[in-house]
């Protein structure tokens, strides 16, 4: 919704090992490697500002999130 028609670029990062770093049922983090992927810019700057575009714009982004 913020970016939709806007030249701000959104960059896709994900997150890989913070589950093995924290347990859903641990208090205490385990010292264990977390890398961070980076993906390619997405620009936004072309979509209209509407409810049926904001839902294009975050399911493009989570697409781009899952595949790095």
């Amino acid at each position: 919704m913020m970016v939709a028609g806007t030249s701000v670029p959104v960059v896709p990062c994900r997150l890989v090992g913070c589950i093995e770093a924290l347990r859903p049922a641990s208090v205490v983090p385990v010292p264990t490697k977390i890398t961070i992927r980076i993906g390619a810019p997405l620009s936004f700057a072309d979509t209209p500002q509407n409810r049926e575009w904001w839902e294009s714009v975050a399911a493009r982004i989570k697409e781009s999130v899952f595949a790095l």
